[in-house]
């Protein structure tokens, strides 16, 4: 924007805020911002303050880019792990190539993918010491990039927005706390389900499989090595090279014979437990 556009712009956002409840003024601003910036995509997420969820907020959508307000909702943090390591040193991300994002990013790259994303910009927005928003845009329809003038525009954007809705009483509470949910990503499908239903996960390659307790699996692009740093290992336990394991779905143990074999609800045949893993095994169950 101009000067004289960029003066055109706060002068709207002034009016907007002034005429129209947040709930009304936010996607619009959003929309005028995405729209002078070239993005098919604007959005606003929202940290709890314990920072284990984040939850989109606000989204605005040009043409044919798919929504996906509704369906982030109390998203783990570790899902985007790899750009949470840059957001908290409250440097903004840019990824003008979606196709292009390191290998440890491959899980957050699938999900994007499904969003049909191509370029991304997120900007992070601080609130008294503590990582409280994520404002951005998504480019679907092109490679896209934004100069440092934009960036800057869209955090000042940010900052007002944060200050306006935690400045709120009763919009300052966490967002409701999610139900436990493990989000799978596959080509084009994208699957929500209970953590609590899962009883193993199996390496499938660089890949991996996720089993259910109702016989179902699904293929994830995760890697067994990953699956790791993101559940709690309170519940979930790698017991051998290929295989993660429920804790809470556990049945019993055999050790005789020095195997170790472990019978899992819902699971026929029993799975073997490495010598390596076992020492971790006899501590988390304490014996």
């Amino acid at each position: 924007m101009g000067n004289r556009d960029d003066k055109r712009f706060w002068y709207r956002c002034a009016h907007l805020l002034m005429r129209l409840p947040p709930d009304q003024a936010i996607p619009r601003i959003l929309r005028s911002l995405g729209r002078a910036h070239r993005a098919d995509r604007a959005w606003l997420l929202r940290y709890n303050r314990g920072f284990t969820h984040f939850w989109n907020a606000y989204e605005w959508t040009r043409g044919d880019a798919t929504a996906h307000v509704e369906e982030l909702q109390g998203i783990p943090v570790e899902m985007a792990a790899w750009l949470h390591e840059r957001l908290l040193l409250d440097q903004p991300v840019q990824i003008s190539d979606v196709a292009q994002m390191p290998r440890r990013a491959r899980a957050l790259q699938a999900e994007f993918r499904r969003q049909g994303i191509t370029s991304l910009l997120s900007v992070p927005i601080f609130h008294r010491g503590r990582l409280a928003f994520q404002i951005g845009y998504d480019a679907t329809q092109r490679s896209e990039s934004w100069s440092d003038p934009e960036i800057d525009q869209l955090r000042q954007v940010g900052r007002l927005l944060a200050l306006l809705l935690l400045s709120d009483p009763t919009r300052d509470a966490d967002p409701a706390p999610p139900v436990s949910q493990v989000h799978l990503h596959q080509a084009s499908r994208h699957h929500s389900l209970p953590l609590e239903e899962i009883t193993h996960i199996t390496a499938l390659g660089d890949y991996s499989r996720v089993h259910f307790l109702d016989g179902r699996d699904l293929s994830d692009a995760r890697s067994l090595r990953q699956w790791e740093s993101e559940l709690t290992p309170v519940r979930f336990l790698r017991i051998n090279r290929s295989t993660i394991v429920n804790l809470l779905c556990l049945e019993s143990l055999d050790r005789k014979g020095g195997a170790w074999k472990l019978s899992l609800r819902g699971l026929a045949s029993s799975l073997s437990v490495g010598r390596p893993f076992r020492a971790a095994l006899r501590q988390r169950l304490d014996f």
